[in-house]
């Protein structure tokens, strides 16, 4: 009987470790709400936080939604720290529409730090806001409207950084996409001055009915030094695109020693866009895309690799026939279906993962025990007991309740087969 007792209580140790070593749930994510003014602790609509970097310490390098219950005042220049979890700002959430956004007073910037979606908020630009990336992955989502004094509001996105005014990691890829909001200038590495060539590539994804770009560069604008880059790539899947600028303009230019890739899908409309003051190319005007093409004549071409525009063969009769494309701009025209997905940055849809059926197979049925005869002399030497223990099914890293379930069954199989066998033993 003591022998059975003590089994029973290691079985019992080893279920009450079960906790321990389960596999923890994934962390929820932070929600942090974010007002003027504010003075919560921003864990409620009604308790907000006063301060958008306050918002980021809460939230640390989790992945993390900030809600902005109403029209957040910024002023001169918000630089958020450096995090590592993918940042929301929204002033939706629940199903509650709070109609705020960031009223940028003045002139001002926001210096971004780590992988950053926008989306369903209001810009309210007094001046110029100029949101400046810092080579983040950085997403204008669904339902962004600028407002400002002006007909264009001066809204600026560097995908890059401006004036040396940042230590940035030129060796991370450039990533910007835009689903809606309108902006003056969409500027893929630097503007003003940069200190450095980069080594990433640069991508900027357009869609959406409602976007509108006024002036797009892939590489830089009115930057008073040259800038090396390596590939670019451009996916217009709709908005309107008033100016294409190329790689650069007459102050300083960009060189792209890789390719460049201009796609055009079948939901971009071209006789809408490309009707700003365009490019000069041999010294006239033209309101087209090139691939190429300085901003202006006095500065050179100084793209080294190849210059590609894929063409959706739904729109290419319309596309190649219209002047809006200069020819001489690209090393190759060809047709090509775009089946990616905005924002992913590929231009071809990933291939369905198959996921193979999980057989569980039917635990063996063990025939049962034949008692030995009572004649049998008993054994002077205990006997080794081993027990088979069932293989475990597989656990799903996700939750923990599986994986908890399957180690009390199997202490409960251990424990029951140790009693059976010691109990024999005493008989």
């Amino acid at each position: 009987m003591k022998k059975i007792i003590a089994m029973l209580i290691a079985c019992l140790m080893v279920a009450c470790l079960v906790p321990v070593f389960a596999a923890p749930a994934a962390a929820a994510e932070k929600v942090v709400f974010v007002g003027t003014g504010g003075e919560g602790d921003g864990s409620t609509p009604d308790k907000p936080l006063g301060s958008l970097l306050d918002a980021y310490t809460a939230i640390g390098d989790n992945d993390g939604t900030i809600v902005f219950v109403d029209m957040y005042a910024s002023m001169e220049e918000h630089r958020v720290p450096e995090h590592k979890g993918h940042i929301t700002m929204t002033s939706v959430y629940n199903g509650v529409d709070y109609k705020g956004g960031i009223w940028a007073i003045s002139t001002a910037h926001l210096i971004l730090g780590g992988t950053t979606t926008f989306e369903n908020l209001t810009f309210e630009l007094d001046n110029t806001w100029v949101i400046r990336c810092l080579f983040n992955k950085v997403t204008f989502g669904e339902g962004i409207t600028v407002l400002g004094p002006v007909e264009i509001p001066k809204l600026y996105v560097i995908g890059g950084d401006q004036d040396e005014a940042s230590a940035c990691d030129t060796s991370k890829d450039i990533h910007l996409t835009f689903k809606s909001g309108t902006y003056l200038e969409v500027i893929g590495i630097a503007r003003n001055k940069f200190p450095s060539d980069i080594t990433g590539k640069v991508t900027i994804e357009v869609s959406g009915a409602d976007t509108r770009i006024y002036k797009l560069a892939y590489g830089c604008r009115n930057l008073a030094n040259s800038v090396n880059a390596k590939d670019a790539l451009v996916i217009l899947d709709g908005g309107v695109i008033d100016c294409w600028v190329a790689s650069g303009d007459k102050r300083g230019t960009s060189g792209f020693t890789g390719d460049v890739e201009i796609v055009l899908t079948k939901n971009f409309d071209i006789t809408k866009s490309f009707d700003g003051n365009g490019a000069r190319i041999n010294g006239e005007v033209f309101n087209g895309i090139s691939g190429s093409s300085a901003f202006d004549a006095e500065v050179a071409n100084t793209l080294l690799g190849t210059a590609t525009l894929l063409v959706d063969p739904a729109i290419s009769s319309v596309i190649t026939s219209s002047d809006k494309i200069h020819a001489n701009g690209f090393t190759t025209v060809k047709e090509f279906t775009y089946t990616g997905t905005i924002g992913s940055g590929k231009l071809e849809a990933d291939a369905p993962v198959v996921t193979e059926p999980v057989v569980t197979e039917a635990p063996a049925t063990e025939a049962p025990a034949t008692e030995a005869p009572a004649t049998e002399a008993p054994a002077t030497d205990a006997p080794v007991v081993t027990t088979a223990t069932p293989a475990e099914p597989e656990v799903t890293p996700s939750t923990g309740d599986a994986s908890v379930m399957v180690v009390f069954a199997a202490a409960a199989v251990v424990a029951i087969a140790a009693v059976v066998v010691l109990k024999k033993r005493e008989n």
